[in-house]
């Protein structure tokens, strides 16, 4: 089992901290816009 433990929220809004520029991405709005080339869409398919 591969176990990958989140970091804690405090640690991560402490490594924040003095940053100049922040960002949000709505992946699933996001997901369509990404453009895939014809012959690899069907690998996408689930």
């Amino acid at each position: 089992k591969d176990v990958h433990p989140l970091p804690r929220i405090d640690d991560t809004l402490d490594k924040l901290s003095g940053s100049n520029y922040f960002s949000s991405i709505d992946l699933a709005s996001g997901y369509f816009q990404v453009e895939i080339e014809e012959i690899d869409k069907e690998k996408t398919a689930f």
